[in-house]
């Protein structure tokens, strides 16, 4: 899901809400069922066929930085999901 230019996802309209120029923006109510995307990975680090059912999308960062060997910065929000990898 794309925001068009000049737009800023957010969770209300009561406010105005400005996006950060060094960092993107999070948003969305998190039960409304078209808004769940499907992430899909393979590789020789993560179990094969495993499925780890619902998740946050702040949780793809950290996992990528592992999958590449990088600490992730302070900023990054979420988690790894340890489950999905062969070793923890």
């Amino acid at each position: 899901m794309l925001r068009a230019p000049g737009y800023v996802m957010g969770s209300g309209t009561s406010k105005r809400v400005d996006s950060p120029v060094e960092l993107g923006t999070h948003g969305g109510n998190q039960k409304r069922s078209e808004l769940k995307p499907v992430f899909i990975a393979t590789g020789p680090e993560l179990k094969k066929g495993k499925k780890i059912g619902s998740t946050s999308n702040l949780d793809i960062a950290p996992m990528i930085y592992r999958l590449l060997e990088l600490e992730a910065p302070s900023f990054v929000e979420g988690k790894v999901i340890d489950e999905a990898f062969q070793r923890n």
